[in-house]
């Protein structure tokens, strides 16, 4: 919004969010509103219809995450479901613990809209008897000299628009400060910054509890080079532990390749009876079975040969699926590729034909679909 001075349209639907907190993060009270009230895409989701903490932990589905997210990201709304601002403005109203998010969003709100004269004052006066007064309906935690000065200003912009209505455009200017912004529309950034760094550390932290497996993905590569980190030297446990969750990505690119070894080894037993490529097949899988990707040299043409061209040509994108079954599937292709191998022995054609087409045709589709 760049409205030098704002639309009746904005002003009155922003008193609307005013008188209703709750509809500035939820969206199935914005209706197909095409503008954002607190700067966050308003996209169409069908989120949860809870209402108490258990309900949430009953109906969410925890999500991996890789690397770190922070309140930011929430509020902003630039993670999917469950990381999104529906989905946490809900988690707080189960918390009964709203208050905080909807009055950062509101203070957004305001600066964005930037109201004037009497619509400023009535802006003020309804954000404080919400969220500032002592009393108010929903006082937020802010530090006394906060709330203090917070209160002191609306009494002094009273005197001021009761004596003068009408600034100056020179007064006007005077009040702007080094940005371009209007003084007058930061009066509650120290406020939102404490409100911010409260919900970081005690409501965000709940959420991310309920919503983020706490298990911590170790990158494939430092397990692919077990043998050259010293630091971090797997014990006999967790050198034969299956990684779970598991990179889709490497997944997909792993079965491929076996595809490959596989065709390659039909093709060399049809030609000159060899069972290398079997083989080699058959071991990969084992040993990926065995212990993930520390002695599976399928595992190193993937981490190290065709997951940095996916990365680059960005084919596809990471995603992390907690599959406990990944290894059985794993025991189940060894002994597939070692029965098409006894078949090719055995010179059974038909068996041969049968397993290879099944084995590769699922090879491609796994390849070309997603995780399910």
């Amino acid at each position: 919004f760049f409205f030098v001075e704002p639309p009746q349209l904005y002003l009155t639907a922003m008193k609307g969010r005013l008188r209703d907190p709750s509809s500035l993060w939820d969206r199935q009270q914005t209706g197909n509103e095409r503008f954002s009230w607190a700067g966050v895409r308003m996209s169409k989701r069908n989120p949860s219809n809870f209402e108490t903490v258990k309900e949430f932990k009953e109906e969410a589905t925890p999500v991996k995450v890789v690397g770190n997210i922070t309140v930011d990201d929430v509020i902003e709304d630039r993670l999917e479901p469950p990381l999104d601002l529906q989905t946490f403005g809900r988690f707080c109203k189960a918390e009964f613990n709203q208050e905080n998010l909807e009055f950062y969003l509101a203070v957004r709100v305001f600066k964005k809209i930037q109201p004037t004269g009497q619509d400023y004052l009535d802006t003020i006066k309804r954000i404080n008897s919400i969220w500032i007064h002592r009393g108010g309906e929903a006082p937020i935690n802010i530090s006394d000299k906060t709330r203090d000065a917070l209160m002191l200003f609306e009494e002094k912009q009273k005197e001021e628009v009761s004596s003068d209505r009408q600034e100056t455009d020179e007064k006007q200017k005077l009040k702007k400060t080094n940005n371009g912004v209007d003084a007058k529309y930061k009066i509650y950034d120290r406020a939102a910054t404490e409100v911010k760094k409260l919900m970081a550390m005690d409501i965000f932290r709940r959420f991310q509890g309920i919503i983020v497996l706490k298990a911590k993905i170790r990158e494939a590569r430092s397990q692919a080079l077990w043998c050259c980190n010293r630091e971090s030297t797997p014990n006999i446990r967790s050198f034969f532990k299956y990684p779970n969750p598991v990179d889709v990505v490497h997944a997909r690119l792993h079965r491929f390749v076996i595809t490959v070894l596989l065709i390659s080894g039909v093709v060399e037993n049809f030609f000159t009876g060899g069972f290398v490529l079997f083989s080699v097949a058959f071991g990969s899988l084992s040993l990926r079975a065995a212990c993930g990707s520390r002695l599976d040299p399928s595992s190193f043409i993937v981490l190290f040969g065709l997951d940095p061209i996916v990365n680059y040509t960005g084919l596809m994108h990471t995603k992390y699926v907690k599959n406990k079954a990944r290894r059985f599937a794993d025991i189940l292709g060894a002994l597939v590729v070692a029965s098409i191998a006894i078949a090719a022995a055995f010179q059974l054609n038909p068996a041969v034909w049968a397993l290879s087409g099944f084995w590769i045709l699922g090879g491609f589709i796994h390849l070309f679909s997603e995780d399910s």
